[in-house]
């Protein structure tokens, strides 16, 4: 059996078994949050820049910032920056603005800027730190000469940190995670008018670039995996070639990384799927940019964007054409993924089962279904309260069924489960997916939340899939957040003197 194929087996929930993990949640050993390199030079970003952009106006042409620390700054922060912080009696926790399975963010951000920018010889590799917004200075290229007013970002994961909770099945986690921190990158260098290109080089060959495979300069347990390398320009880049990055000469590095975590639990089938993809490039298709209607200023939807934890199911209510604008903006290139969802409070809709087509595969579901459109490419399949469905098939969670609609991620993977990049692919577009929904819901006024938690084969048994061809991969929720009176919201960067 395919390692892709093996993995996504064996890492099923059931009923009455979950997938292989500890069991329960070994406090005194959680990783550190943060990734730093305590002993290399930090470049601290500016935490001013405001923009008047409309969320109605983010994904529309706009002329291009000018390119520099300040704006690089506000990039960062925009994609991969602190949102708020958290505070409930004496303990407090930072959420960010990329979405993230448990709040423990596996994915880091690595970048190459030119040192006409930041006033170096050479092109300079950092590390961006989030919690001190700044960038740490790694490494200076001798002859790397980049493109015209553009850096490179590479994303990583370390796995460990979704391991410690979610044992075998966190490998899932982490390439949902990836998708959402690359959709925040996109959705910053729009804020930006900058352009966001994905370059073709393999997961080894983007670590090597930033010294990922130096395996001396981390804890073994906590070795960083390179996801891709993304170039960032202020104008649209012609015939860029990834040759220049692939052939760079990389010398080993002096800065050592932090150790996030004293003890580690082993999972021998998550090394085995991380190792599978190195040799392979991620592929990356375009998100269509539709139109919003919210008018709310974008760096505010950016950072309001939460995982709410309870919906008001009284108030969870929503227009049929909000629901619309909610599924036609995450439209993209050859999509893979279609939505099931489950209706509960959607005005113009009767509750029930519904079928989403944003791909071109055929999705065969039982023939008792009903099959018919009610709006473009929605699809009604059966009408009831399906909210115990929805609640059972979420791993028995409230949210599911107290919000104006869940829905199930459906993955065509007839090519994923015999090529384990293509698998991550499908993970990498449920996370770009859910990034999206997030923002969108927020600049309408829901709150939203993805779900990793799910009954595998309880939904494909319900729906009648083919597998192993057709198999969900994400579930998610929107709807009204029920607010934790306990709980404060501060802002961000409170801890910062600048």
């Amino acid at each position: 059996m395919n390692i892709a194929c093996n993995y996504h087996e064996r890492t099923k929930h059931y009923y009455n078994r979950y997938a292989k993990s500890l069991g329960y949640l070994d406090w005194a050993h959680k990783p550190h949050p943060y990734r730093s390199y305590e002993d290399a030079p930090r470049l601290f970003l500016p935490l001013d820049g405001e923009f008047s952009l409309r969320y109605n106006e983010l994904f529309a042409n706009k002329e291009p910032n000018v390119m520099d620390v300040r704006s690089i700054g506000s990039f960062f922060r925009y994609a991969l920056g602190l949102a708020a912080v958290k505070k409930f009696g004496s303990e407090s926790w930072e959420l960010r603005v990329n979405a993230s399975s448990g709040n423990l963010h596996p994915s880091e951000a690595y970048c190459i800027v030119p040192g006409s920018i930041v006033s170096k010889e050479d092109a300079t590799l950092f590390h961006y730190h989030s919690y001190l917004h700044a960038l740490e200075e790694l490494y200076a290229y001798e002859a790397l000469s980049l493109p015209g007013e553009s850096f490179v970002v590479v994303l990583s994961s370390i796995i460990y940190k979704e391991m410690w909770k979610y044992g075998e099945r966190c490998y899932r986690y982490c390439a949902l995670d990836f998708g959402h921190a690359y959709r925040a990158l996109e959705v910053a260098a729009n804020l930006h008018g900058w352009h966001l290109q994905a370059l073709d080089l393999s997961e080894q060959e983007c670590g090597h670039l930033v010294g990922l495979d130096q395996k001396e300069r981390f804890e073994q347990a906590e070795l960083e995996g390179a996801d891709i390398a993304v170039l960032v320009s202020r104008h649209m880049p012609k015939n860029v070639k990834s040759d220049i990055l692939r052939n760079v000469k990389v010398e080993t590095f002096q800065a050592f990384a932090n150790r996030l975590c004293s003890y580690y639990q082993k999972y021998e089938i998550v090394e085995q799927m991380d190792a599978s993809t190195k040799a392979s490039v991620v592929s990356v298709t375009q998100m269509q940019q539709s139109q919003k209607s919210s008018e709310a200023k974008a760096t505010d939807v950016i950072l309001r964007r939460r995982s709410a934890q309870a919906f008001d199911m009284e108030n969870s209510k929503m227009a049929l054409d909000e629901l619309m604008e909610l599924l036609n903006g995450v439209q993209m290139e050859n999509p893979q993924i279609d939505f099931i969802l489950y209706i509960h409070n959607v005005s113009g809709l009767l509750p029930g089962v519904y079928l989403y087509k944003r791909s071109s595969m055929t999705l065969r579901l039982k023939e008792e279904f009903l099959y018919d459109e009610v709006a473009s490419g929605l699809f009604v399949l059966a009408l009831g309260d399906v909210r115990v469905l929805a609640k059972n098939f979420s791993c028995m969670q409230d949210i599911a069924a107290d919000s104006a609609f869940a829905l199930s991620m459906i993955a065509g993977c007839e090519d994923a489960l015999s090529e384990p990049v293509r698998y991550k692919e499908r993970l990498f577009e449920a996370g770009r997916i859910g990034q999206q929904l997030y923002l969108d819901a927020t600049s309408l006024g829901y709150s939203a939340t993805g779900i990793g938690c799910f009954y595998d084969d309880a939904i494909h048994n319900f729906l009648g899939l083919e597998l192993p061809s057709r198999q969900v991969v994400y579930n998610f929720t929107v709807g009204k957040a029920l607010r934790d009176a306990r709980l404060q919201t501060l802002p961000p960067y409170g801890h910062l003197k600048r």
